[in-house]
């Protein structure tokens, strides 16, 4: 049953085509080079252009904290090439020649970093780097011409008859699917909402992503996606309370940093930047509950041309006015770097709409379902026996005791066999929480919609008594608002824009043993968010509720809570917090 109007289409659609930049905004040479990499330079969808995977990679990985006005293009031509060309640059090398000169004779003195010699130099973006010297000038002009190409002229090589033809017979005709699998295609979606990014991001394997974290949103902006403008039901208080959350989340920073200090500053043995550092990470995970699902992030993406159809097609499942314009709107500008054919069949059928979103949800921790333990240990064991290196094992308690004295090093995951185990867990996370879980691992992941039902995020240690009044008031407001919506009869699918991402969802995690083992060591570390850790925590607990042998084998720290969220020094261990949670009274 359809939920959304085509008038809210109609609406998202031309929210969706409005340029987000204005062509002046960019020079005449800023223009010239973007167009060599980027398939346009106002809109918010984009694709890249081939460039060396390397530079596709850091670039991209660039979203996670971006701070640049005019996006990723902007980042490109103000700092990345003239850090790329700058490590070039005779006066730089020298310096760096002389650091590793001072370090043969043991001045432990730091190299320089190619990003502080920029400023040092004054050099802020691309026309000063260009002017400053006649050097600049021609490792510029080197690199712009041996990247010259003509996009117009690549975008109809792309979409000529031979490549359609070609690749509608081999995927349509003879299933060849795996054709598809070895392009890499990267693409990049602004100024769009958490809601709409996480439907992005649902499709894996074959694709991976970068988000712009909510611990980095400036909340003086208060940058959102009008959904309000979708539906005439929604009351015209709806963008004053979505403001209010963007003020709780900048007001409090300060002193909640404040009380983390005096409570529990004397304990971390560090530097203050460390502490200062620890401090800010707990404070901006806790706080970011507070932002609402329509706040505006920015995704850049690496799909397989194989995935890339299950991603379109998932968008229009999502449902959202937002996703599915978001959908044609890729579907569109894939056409300039020939990716649309790898578009094939994306309208959702029966089935699929049968099989959107339906996980149960506990509210008691983390539910498994595994396989007995019993025919675990028995496939497990047959699977190793068949392995050079373990065909002298002869029970299962022995391979578990051959497995823990093998040398392991560092980055080791667990061996093969164990991706033949395959269990699926469930949760009930907030979405904040959900939206860091869903981005790990080669995993399965489904979710409820955000509702009010399923509760609110609550801080598990010691707390200010503002901080917890002002999260309960926030809450009752949002249910409240969510609940009046619903009497007037407003799509859920829509009133989840409205929300707290501190709401609550109830998901399903599914992944093999070995995938659970290595999520459970890298999200278990002091520094990992804390309520994402403790869902992870979850899952390596509930594996071993089925499997006592487990934990002989997981390096997940089974810590309960560290006092920070976060430290910049993580080899120096968290701080284990041994107190009860409670409420202190200013």
């Amino acid at each position: 049953m359809k939920q959304v109007s085509d008038m809210a289409i109609n609406r998202a659609k031309t929210w969706m085509d409005t340029p987000i930049y204005p062509k002046s905004v960019w020079t005449g040479r800023e223009k010239k080079l973007l167009r060599l990499f980027f398939s346009n330079i106002t809109q918010r969808i984009f694709f890249l252009y081939p460039m060396p995977q390397n530079m596709t990679a850091s670039l991209l990985a660039v979203y996670s904290r971006i701070k640049n006005p005019r996006g990723l293009r902007g980042l490109f031509v103000d700092s990345f090439i003239p850090q790329i060309l700058g490590l070039e640059m005779a006066a730089f090398t020298a310096e760096v020649k002389k650091a590793e000169d001072a370090l043969a004779r043991g001045d432990t003195a730091r190299k320089p970093t190619i990003i502080g010699f920029l400023k040092e130099k004054g050099i802020k973006n691309l026309a000063t780097f260009i002017n400053y010297s006649a050097e600049t000038a021609e490792l510029y002009d080197a690199f712009f011409y041996n990247s010259i190409g003509d996009p117009e002229y690549l975008e109809r090589i792309a979409g000529s008859d031979k490549f359609k033809v070609f690749l509608g017979n081999f995927l349509d005709r003879y299933g060849h699917n795996s054709i598809a699998r070895p392009t890499s295609i990267a693409f990049c979606c602004e100024e769009i909402s958490l809601l709409a990014a996480k439907a992005l991001e649902w499709i894996r394997p074959g694709a991976g992503f970068i988000e712009f974290s909510t611990r980095f949103v400036d909340a003086s902006k208060k940058g959102m996606y009008p959904f309000w403008e979708l539906s005439d039901g929604f009351n015209g208080d709806t963008k004053e309370m979505l403001e209010g959350f963007f003020r709780a989340f900048k007001d409090l920073q300060e002193p909640f940093a404040e009380f983390l200090r005096e409570e529990h500053g004397h304990r971390y043995v560090g530097t203050e930047k460390e502490l200062e550092y620890g401090i800010a990470g707990e404070v901006l995970d806790v706080l970011g509950n507070l932002l609402p699902a329509c706040t505006l992030t920015s995704v850049g993406m690496g799909v397989s041309g194989e995935s890339l159809n299950g991603l379109i097609k998932h968008l229009y499942l999502e449902g959202l006015p937002e996703t599915t314009v978001l959908a044609q709107s890729i579907t569109q500008e894939a056409k300039k770097v020939g990716a649309d054919q790898f578009i094939r069949h994306p309208e959702p059928t029966v089935w699929d709409t049968a099989l959107m979103r339906a996980p149960r949800f506990t509210d008691l921790g983390i539910d498994a379902s595994l396989p007995p333990r019993e025919w675990t240990e028995e496939h497990l064991l047959t699977q190793f026996q068949g392995l050079k290196g373990f065909s002298h094992v002869k029970s299962f308690s022995e391979l578990i005791d051959v497995l823990t004295s093998m040398e392991r090093g560092y980055f080791d995951k667990l061996p093969y066999p164990f991706e033949s185990i395959t269990g699926t867990f469930y949760g009930v996370p907030t979405f904040r929480t959900w939206r860091d879980i869903q981005r790990h691992g080669f995993c399965s992941h489904n979710r409820t919609l955000l509702t009010t039902k399923l509760g609110f995020y609550t801080y598990p240690k010691p707390a200010s008594y503002a901080l917890s009044t002002l999260f309960g008031s926030l809450q009752r407001e949002n249910t409240e608002w969510y609940e009046q919506h619903e009497r007037k009869g407003l799509p859920e699918l829509l009133r989840q824009y409205g929300l707290m991402i501190g709401f609550r969802v109830g998901c399903s995690v599914t992944e093999n043993l070995r995938q659970s083992e290595f999520c459970g060591w890298q999200r278990g570390k002091p520094g990992a968010h804390e309520e994402a850790r403790r869902f992870f925590l979850g899952i390596d607990v509930a594996i071993e509720r089925i499997n006592p042998w487990w934990r002989k084998i997981s390096r997940a720290d089974t810590t309960p809570l560290y006092v920070f969220a976060r430290l910049l020094d993580e080899t120096k261990g968290g701080i284990p917090l041994e107190l009860e949670a409670k409420f202190v009274e200013e």
